[in-house]
């Protein structure tokens, strides 16, 4: 017999800092629940659940999911758990404080109410009033001890970049205006999508990536601050694209690696070149050329399109972090892209609430183009082993350019 698990309407959790690291959450049912299943991240232990009337419930734990069951239903569910592990917070996506469960079809509204709310605790998602905040992807929440934040920090606000001293005097010393290119950034990104930018971007120690952007903060491995130039323009320029393209727009599907990846690196160029220049726009899409034939042989069997998360690195790299670049490069060349078009597409791109996938992506370019999108679609996104060989003149190209 399957157990049908009731519509969930919201889950709340309350959070106390100071309080031993407790959790406590709330689980609302729009109907009469029955049976209810949920996990919680390995770092916390569940302490008790009671029901609705604050009656302890039993429950069951099979395969890392706790089960709930009632003859009678329940409309709410109390959890109390805590966090197991000593030391500092840091819960980045995907790791979450609430519980988890299975992706049931509709948003479910999650709500954090944090009590003692101080400076000892970052949190990158503003309240929208009083000590609520409100939000329907689960992951985008993150908490971090402001003492585990490293010596990059810096705030940006519309067209404001608030610098720590230490970033500053860095890169100072290697006479690059980092303020002036971040203010670029911001004031094109309006200019682009119509909205402003509010983001954090701050470095950690101790994790395993080099950069991560989550809604109003980026994340950059400490370790780039060794190499400057390469921070700002290959990590930081990428990740605040990401705050636009992965966060206000959600990508899902086959093709989403494309969208959510090739189209940022191209992005990445083009701004680099408003900064740097031709030349050094052809430099950034040689390295991406380098890319796509260092591996091509592993990645050639399968399309753009068909890529997925599981699989490898060197098709990731031949796919997304090269072919699919230069693919986007084709297609400008070839179609052209002026501002009013740019600004049209990414209007289109905010109206898809459910996130927008390859062919949503292909049908607004149609709308623009016309119905030769399809053809270079099927042609170079959907179909595998075609070597892009001579129809990209990157160097010869650009020359006359």
């Amino acid at each position: 017999m399957i157990l049908r698990q009731s519509h969930i309407e919201r889950i709340t959790l309350y959070y106390k800092h100071n309080l031993s690291k407790c959790f406590y959450a709330s689980v609302k049912f729009t109907d009469t629940c029955k049976h209810f299943e949920f996990a919680l991240q390995n770092y916390l232990t569940l302490i008790d659940i009671r029901d609705d009337g604050y009656n302890k419930k039993d429950y069951q734990y099979i395969n890392g999911k706790y089960t709930v069951s009632s003859n009678t239903g329940f409309r709410k569910l109390f959890l109390k758990y805590k966090i197991e592990y000593e030391g500092n917070i840091l819960v980045l996506p995907p790791d979450t404080i609430f519980p988890i469960v299975e992706d049931i079809g509709y948003p479910i509204q999650y709500v954090l109410y944090l009590f003692d709310e101080n400076n000892e605790l970052y949190i990158n998602l503003p309240p929208d009033k009083g000590k609520k905040r409100t939000f329907y992807h689960l992951y985008d929440l993150a908490l971090i001890s402001e003492s585990l934040i490293g010596t990059l920090d810096i705030l940006m606000e519309n067209e404001n970049v608030y610098l720590s001293d230490h970033i500053s005097k860095l890169y100072s010393n290697i006479n690059i205006k980092i303020v002036s290119v971040l203010q670029k950034f911001a004031i094109l990104y309006k200019k682009l999508t119509g909205l402003t930018l509010s983001v954090r971007i701050i470095s950690l120690k101790d994790i395993n990536i080099l950069g991560v952007s989550y809604p109003n903060l980026i994340i950059l491995n400490e370790t780039l601050l060794k190499y400057p130039i390469t921070m700002l323009y290959t990590y930081m320029i990428h990740e605040l694209i990401h705050q636009f393209l992965g966060i206000k727009i959600r990508f899902t599907g086959s093709g989403r690696w494309f969208l959510l990846e090739s189209i940022t690196e191209y992005l990445q160029c083009v701004f680099v070149k408003l900064i740097g220049g031709n030349s050094l726009f052809d430099i950034m899409l040689k390295k991406c050329e380098e890319l796509y034939r260092s591996n091509f042989d592993a990645s050639k069997k399968i399309s753009i399109s068909e890529y997925n998360e599981n699989n490898n690195e060197r098709e990731y790299l031949g796919l997304i972090c090269g072919k699919g670049v230069l693919v986007i490069d084709m297609f400008i060349e070839k179609y052209g892209c002026n501002e009013k078009t740019l600004k049209n597409i990414t209007l289109d791109l905010l109206n898809f609430k459910d996130g927008v996938t390859i062919v949503d992506f292909e049908g607004i370019l149609i709308k623009y183009y016309g119905d030769g999108v399809k053809e270079f679609f099927k042609k170079w996104i959907y179909t595998a082993d075609i070597d892009i060989g001579s129809e990209f003149f990157l160097l010869e190209r650009r020359k006359s350019v």
